[in-house]
């Protein structure tokens, strides 16, 4: 099996980018599936702009 998410404005787009893809990989055989609805969307942080000490970290004993 393959996954593969295409990014379009309109169905009819996604069909033509999905055909394309099909004529190019040679698959006769493939499923469609679009979003019935949209979730929020919220940037992902991979960094924390706050520096801390390891001291910092540590509960005091």
């Amino acid at each position: 099996n393959v996954f593969s998410m295409i990014h379009c404005k309109t169905q009819d787009e996604a069909h033509d980018v999905a055909k394309t893809i099909q004529d190019q990989i040679h698959v006769d055989d493939y499923d469609i599936l679009f979003s019935t609805r949209e979730f929020k969307k919220t940037r992902v942080e991979y960094f924390v702009e706050k520096s801390f000490t390891l001291e910092e970290t540590i509960p005091n004993s």
